[in-house]
């Protein structure tokens, strides 16, 4: 992050007045963390898995042409999803129970948190420069991580709404108006995913994140309600569109069933329409991962039954799938895509066809690069990183440039006391001139 700081006169080196303006403008000039050249670039990271060392790689490369890697390779553990937040960059690790946080401006490791070997995190999501919720694989407890001293607690049980006798997992999270939004798994046998058990069917729980208490979406019935999904149950990461207040999740569940691509009202906090059904036969035999790359349309993946893959498809909300097959690859499974709207690109990883990174144009679908970006092995995850330069949400319901870093919170108090006694300074000096002294 960069705070630039424009005075409505030229700071001319005349006594103290001119010593506290430039002193303002050297300090916040350095707050992004990183050299100048580096803040006016815009990357893309990706994570792959490392099979022959049982470890996962996180390595970030430029959002435009021709997309060099930039920085060294950074080490994390195995299965990683990617997380933005700030100027940092989360990678989430199942395989060894640890969370690394990646200062994006130097691109190094800044933190790295121990959840637990046992717990295999999920998801991270960050909803202040000094708390994180994170959910994992084993368990449905929500933790609260500490980002600054990495203290990790038990804060609620989101099987909270369930009725006696069914088995919850938990998912992928967004955050969004003080709330978490937590994809949620109900398998109605004691046994998850046991043979002659009724279809798994899916949920969003809503978390209050000030009380960090279960939200009941619906009064009238009976207990904690979730959001039912009209979809089956929920893969893959979700799209948040702030501006039009709709989420977008793959509820797309097994091989052959009722799922679909599924929009919800986060407002009020209800699930809408399978925007894309699987039934109508246009999504192969499962949908897989997408992105919404305007408010009205985005690109998806489907995958065939008889070998894992995915195949490259626009769609539209008002039109749905379009029958032209961009792009497959075999045998692999996009976990994710990612658009970057100042490029109009969008970024899918590859871990069948070839390991590496393939750039399409977020209008026409055509494939832009002949040769991916290599990778050393199968992609597990993309983000696209916020721009030092620019104010950015960051997905995650605050501003870059409105909540700071958690270790450049003093600096950024110093930047603002600095600015108040420069503009102090100053005005006592100009009531104490002279008429016509500047």
């Amino acid at each position: 992050m960069q705070i630039r700081i424009r005075f409505g006169w030229r700071p001319r080196l005349r006594g103290r007045q001119s010593i506290a303006s430039v002193g303002v403008l050297l300090v916040c000039g350095g707050f992004s963390g990183g050299t100048s050249s580096a803040a006016a670039e815009r990357f893309v990271a990706v994570a792959w898995s490392d099979s022959e060392q049982a470890r996962g790689v996180v390595q970030r490369f430029q959002s435009e042409p021709p997309w060099a890697f930039d920085g060294d390779a950074i080490v994390v553990g195995g299965k990683t999803t990617l997380r933005v937040a700030g100027n940092r960059l989360y990678a989430v690790s199942g395989a060894d129970g640890t969370i690394t946080a990646i200062d994006g401006g130097t691109w190094s490791v800044a933190q790295i948190y121990a959840i637990g070997a046992q717990s295999q995190p999920l998801d991270i999501a960050v909803v202040s420069p000094e708390t994180a919720y994170v959910t994992t694989s084993t368990s449905t407890q929500l933790l609260r991580l500490n980002l600054d001293t990495g203290a990790v607690q038990h804060v609620l049980d989101i099987a909270g709404f369930v009725n006696p006798g069914g088995v919850l997992t938990a998912g992928m999270m967004e955050v969004d108006a003080g709330r978490l939004l937590i994809q949620v798994t109900r398998f109605e046998s004691l046994a998850a995913g046991a043979a002659g058990a009724a279809d798994p069917t899916g949920y969003l729980a809503v978390v209050d994140i000030a009380s960090e208490q279960l939200v009941d979406v619906d009064p009238i019935q009976e207990g904690i309600q979730a959001i039912a999904l009209q979809g089956t149950y929920p893969k893959y990461k979700m799209n948040l569109l702030r501006d039009t207040r709709r989420l977008y999740l793959s509820a797309s569940g097994a091989f052959f069933d009722a799922g679909g691509l599924e929009e919800v009202d986060v407002g009020a906090l209800a699930s809408l329409r399978l925007v894309i059904a699987e039934a109508d036969g246009n999504t192969a035999a499962d949908l897989g991962s997408f992105v919404m790359v305007a408010p009205d349309r985005g690109f998806l993946v489907s995958s065939t039954d008889f070998a894992p893959s995915s195949h490259l498809a626009r769609f539209s909300l008002a039109g749905g799938v379009q029958p032209e097959e961009l792009f497959v690859t075999v045998p692999y499974r996009v976990p994710t895509m990612v658009h970057d709207p100042q490029t109009h690109t969008i970024f899918i990883p590859d871990g069948g066809r070839a390991n590496g990174v393939w750039v399409f144009d977020a209008d026409s679908g055509e494939l832009l690069n002949l040769d991916p970006l290599p990778l050393g092995g199968p992609a597990t995850d993309i983000e696209l990183l916020c721009d030092p330069e620019q104010s950015c949400d960051c997905a995650v319901g605050f501003s870059c440039e409105a909540v700071p870093a958690s270790s450049n919170r003093g600096l950024a108090v110093l930047c603002l006391s600095l600015l108040v006694a420069g503009v102090a300074f100053r005005s006592i000096r100009l009531a104490s001139a002279p008429p016509g002294a500047g």
